[in-house]
This record gives structure tokens, sequence and C-alpha cells, in this order.
């Protein structure tokens, strides 16, 4: 965890196996040079097999392996076998990422699916309250015109009266109660 290689240290065997594109065992030679000192005192050996994790398109990781245990040489055959790990490897890496973007396409399809479910549940109750409202209307329209015909009488009846005629309260209260109806209306 603690080793951080640049990508633009030329000098670090790690980086040109990975700007290459090649396996590589990295010797005393190699591992002596400027900029890789530190690998070989955080691994103790002086032979290292470096193996670039590549995908279709992108780099994955390396793959570092030392004969700290058999002190064996790292042979051909072993390169080979860690070659064929690594496209395994990278393959496993690059599905494991693919499934994870797909899962984030997935859950937001799920979300926009959720809004257009919901929106057009809005939509067919605004089409229901516009109906309503429409109906509505239509029912005051047609309980506003005879009512102004009765209030109409009652106030014109009014006009004509004197305070003293006996129908003049049975016309105030009519004037009164259908203004009253228009209003809530």
């Amino acid at each position: 965890a603690s080793l951080k290689i640049s990508l633009n240290d030329d000098l670090n065997f790690i980086v040109n196996a990975v700007k290459e594109k090649k396996s590589i065992v990295a010797g005393p030679e190699i591992m002596l040079g400027a900029g890789n000192d530190d690998i070989r005192k955080k691994f103790g050996v002086d032979y290292m097999a470096v193996v670039p994790l590549f995908s279709r398109e992108n780099l994955q990781g390396v793959i570092l392996a030392d004969n700290l245990i058999t002190r064996k040489p790292i042979t051909s055959n072993d390169i080979k076998i860690l070659e064929i790990f690594a496209r395994y490897a990278s393959d496993a890496i690059e599905n494991s990422r693919l499934y994870g973007k797909l899962e984030q396409q997935i859950t937001r399809l799920k979300e926009a699916n959720e809004k257009i479910i919901q929106s057009r549940e809005n939509l067919i109750k605004a089409e229901k309250l516009s109906s309503i409202a429409k109906m509505a209307l239509d029912v005051a329209h047609e309980i506003r015109n005879p009512l102004t015909v009765i209030g109409g009488f009652a106030n014109a009846h009014l006009r004509k009266s004197g305070p003293e005629d006996a129908s003049r309260k049975v016309c105030e209260i009519i004037s009164k109660q259908t203004t009253r109806i228009e209003n809530a209306l």
C-alpha cells in the first residue's frame, strides 16, 4: 500500500514495462538503477517479474512477483504463467468495472422510469381534474342562467315597488339569496 510510482518516472523498470506493454524480469542491473532503490528496499530482492495488466483499452494494474522465499531464478515459463494469469485478472477487473457501470445505468433507468410513471399518473390526475373543472363550469353556467333571471326579476320588482308593498320582503329575500348563490358559484 505504501508503494507509489509515478508513471512519468522513465527510470523506473515498472513504468518502462507498462509503457512498452511488455513483461520483464528485472535483475540486479536494472533494480540497482536510479529510481528503483525504493522498490528494491521494500521488496528486499534483486530479481522481480513485472507483468502489466491490460484490458482491451486500459491499464488495469501491474503484477509484481519476486523470489524472496524460494530464491529460484524467475524463468520465461514463470513469466508465461504470470501473463496467462494477468489476462484473466485484467478481464476480471474490466468485467467488474463494466458490471458496476451497468448497475449504475440500470439504477438511473429505474429512476427515470419511476419519474415517467409518476409524471403519467400526474397527467392522468390533471386530466381528471380538468374534466371535473369543465363539468363544474358547465353546471355553474346552467345554474347561473335561471338564477340571473330570477334575481333580475326580483331586483326589477324591488325598484318598482314601494316600501309598503306586501311582496317587497319576499323579493328582498329572493334578491339576497340569488346574490349569495352567484357568489358561491
